[in-house]
């Protein structure tokens, strides 16, 4: 009975060895994404959206404070966020999202060039007295990273932000030691992160890049590690609020396999990533504003993948000609023939969806000027007061102004609207624009309007140097509108003339609103006839909600069109977030 009993045990030994060696064999054979589909191994996988609310969420937390205005969450436990995956997915990208909606600092670098010298500072001789007696020690100069930390706080009165390391995988010899002190204590050099920084870096994996040092257990210990994929659905909401050319977009929405591809072949490394989608379409229109051709010798330059180039350059060439066949400016201006929309309902998917995103494109445009337009004026109203105040005016003296409202409502020319209204312009600028920068021209040099404007003109050129990338089109908008000025100024009070000027520009602005309005209905008036109530309507519709100068101008200046749509096409819970987001409550 004894020997049976051995005997079993050790052929249970055997069996388990035996399953174990299979298992080990089967890890080695599966690449990461067959071993992620098997459930198994590499632990959460996400795409770049879900990455960023992650590490939104990890930011907000790490930030929360005590009723004594102390950190909550000790440096010590505020795990760093190590954020890997390949390159061109937009992880630099997405922490100066994080960044602008947190209203937080942000202070970025690359790791691949850092030395420990330049990483931990340099070391100095110092003396310091120790039971009676002076010694000489070595200390740290201040890390070039922790002081650049600082004087993105000089600069932008921010105390608190992000500090994202790229490529930290990719550390020198020298320097991957300290990292350890660094990761767990925040730690360069002696010197210690200010209070209220995060740290969050990012690395590509080993197969991306060959500079990658695997980190050891110890080091992977002391991350928040997240790792992320292309997924197209995610990088296309980013797109779209950025501002990507429909053409990239209409195109991707066909050939989604096309969005991402890293392989070897016999012509050698063959790369397309959603960076170089991005880039692509800020070069093309460029191209298209100056009238140049864009064809597969500019497209190769950036799809690193002959026959996705060669695919693109044909569905470009294929958009544009849709632009002609269908009179794209035509069909908004209201203007468009039965033949042309039974075209359209006879037309394939491929085409449907450009005529969508061409039409869109075609709304897109005067919408955003138009908000920029808005913008602009804002700004000037301000300038305007603050000038009038540096003339010894009293607020609301001059015709036209209006009365000094109350708090949150607004005055004169830059009143707050209600939520819901558009036919109010000027509206509040928000945090951190222009009510912070204190437009104002001294009394002394009002000795006319034209000098008025010039140090009206001079002070937007200052502030937009270090403004962010949308306030900086806003400055670019009031200078261009200042210039229009010029031609309009009279003699007499520098302040009544650059008021009137300011009128004549709300009144274009408001023809330029109607417009826009009507080419949006116009629009949907189209889809609707050669479409019904189906996808394309759908697809504008939903864009339309999605696209932030669009929402901002119909949350603004309204449309009745897009309401009435939305209604019927979008799902409850959109329509309400939808509201939510442009302040009109039901």
């Amino acid at each position: 009975m004894g020997n049976l009993r051995s005997c079993f045990h050790g052929m249970k030994r055997l069996f388990t060895k035996i399953y174990c060696q299979n298992i080990r064999q089967v890890y080695r054979r599966c690449n990461s994404s067959e071993w992620a589909e098997m459930g198994k191994g590499r632990g959460c996988v996400m795409d770049i959206g879900s990455a960023k609310e992650q590490i939104k969420n990890t930011i907000q937390i790490y930030l929360m404070k005590n009723p004594l205005g102390k950190y909550r969450l000790p440096v010590i436990h505020q795990r760093p966020v190590f954020l890997l995956g390949a390159p061109g997915l937009g992880k630099t990208a997405i922490m100066q999202q994080i960044a602008d909606e947190l209203d937080i600092g942000l202070v970025s670098y690359s790791m691949t060039h850092h030395t420990r010298q330049s990483a931990l500072g340099l070391p100095v001789i110092v003396e310091k007295e120790f039971d009676g007696q002076t010694y000489t020690v070595s200390e740290y100069t201040m890390s070039e990273i922790i002081a650049s930390i600082y004087e993105c706080m000089r600069k932008t009165g921010k105390r608190e932000g992000i500090l994202f390391l790229d490529e930290i995988n990719c550390v020198s010899e020298t320097l991957s030691p300290s990292m350890l002190l660094f990761l767990q204590y925040k730690i360069f050099g002696g010197h210690q992160i200010p209070e209220g920084w995060v740290v969050v870096t990012a690395g590509n994996p080993a197969r991306f890049n060959k500079s990658v040092r695997e980190f050891d257990a110890a080091t992977r210990d002391r991350l928040k590690v997240m790792e992320v994929e292309p997924d197209y659905e995610a990088w296309k909401k980013y797109a779209v609020r950025q501002g990507i050319g429909r053409s990239v977009i209409s195109y991707l929405d066909i050939r989604q396999e096309d969005f991402y591809r890293v392989e070897t072949t016999v012509d050698g490394l063959m790369v397309v990533t959603p960076r170089a989608w991005e880039d692509l379409s800020e070069m093309v229109q460029y191209y298209e504003e100056l009238g140049i051709p864009v064809g597969y010798e500019l497209i190769s330059q950036y799809l690193q993948n002959k026959q996705t180039a060669r695919d693109f350059a044909v569905y470009y060439e294929l958009y544009q000609k849709y632009r002609q066949v269908y009179h794209i400016e035509e069909l908004l201006q209201g203007f468009w023939k039965e033949d042309t929309v039974q075209r359209a309902g006879e037309a394939k998917m491929d085409e449907r969806m450009s005529l969508v995103s061409l039409l869109l494109e075609g709304v897109f445009l005067p919408m955003k000027k138009c908000m920029r337009r808005y913008d602009a004026l804002a700004a000037a109203a301000k300038a305007l007061r603050a000038y009038k105040e540096g003339m010894g005016e009293e607020t609301g003296s001059q015709a036209g102004a209006g009365k000094k409202g109350e708090s949150g409502k607004g005055e004169e020319y830059g009143r707050k609207t209600q939520p819901g209204k558009g036919e109010e312009y000027g509206r509040e600028t928000q945090p951190g624009q222009s009510e912070e920068h204190g437009y104002r021209v001294k009394s002394g040099q009002d000795g006319e309007a034209l000098r008025a404007l010039h140090e009206m003109e001079k002070e937007w050129q200052n502030l937009s140097q270090n403004a962010k990338k949308k306030d900086v089109e806003t400055y670019g908008e009031l200078i261009q509108v200042a210039g229009l000025w010029h031609e309009k100024l009279e003699d007499g009070n520098p302040y009544e003339a650059i008021r009137k000027c300011y009128q004549a520009s709300v009144a274009e602005l408001k023809e330029g609103v109607k417009e826009t309005q009507e080419k949006i209905g116009n629009m949907l008036k189209f889809l609707e006839e050669a479409f019904g109530k189906g996808t394309e309507l759908g697809m504008a519709v939903n864009d339309l909600t999605v696209t932030p100068e669009a929402a901002a101008f119909i949350g603004q200046f309204l449309s009745k069109e897009y309401f009435a749509a939305s209604r019927e096409l979008l799902p409850h819970r959109q329509e309400e977030q939808l509201l939510k987001r442009i302040h009109i409550k039901k």
